[in-house]
């Protein structure tokens, strides 16, 4: 999963177990654990900006491959915008070599538009109206 993400740098246990207490305890973020059969395969985060919500998908090894992604993209999507009415944009960053979750975005209704470079990768941006 890190090879997909903005920074690649390995993290800690200690450091993930602080992030995830940060985001849990921030209302401008949402997490939502998927499951399928009853047991967890990934995970959806909203961030909330002024003029937008920025979304990040994780599908575990395991169970990528199977169009889970997608789905869970336009689900977690829709779910988010009708708890949000405040929300009229979704935005998502996609490193350029991630042809597999571009292709979800892209499956779930989201449209590329201007991208941005960082950390010697190109970052693809989608938005879902």
């Amino acid at each position: 999963m890190r090879a997909a993400s903005h920074s690649q740098a390995e993290i800690s246990v200690a450091e993930h177990e602080t992030w995830l207490a940060s985001v849990r305890g921030d209302p401008e973020r949402t997490l939502l654990v998927v499951e399928a059969a009853g047991r967890p395969v990934g995970t959806v985060r909203f961030d909330r900006r002024p003029e937008c919500a920025v979304i990040s998908v994780t599908i575990a090894p395991g169970d990528r491959g199977r169009g889970l992604g997608s789905r869970v993209i336009a689900e977690a999507s829709e779910l988010y915008l009708c708890s949000r009415p405040d929300v009229v944009l979704l935005h998502a960053e996609i490193r350029e070599e991630n042809h597999a979750s571009v292709a979800a975005f892209e499956r779930a209704g989201y449209v590329a538009t201007d991208g941005s470079a960082t950390a010697g990768s190109r970052l693809l941006a989608y938005t879902h109206p």
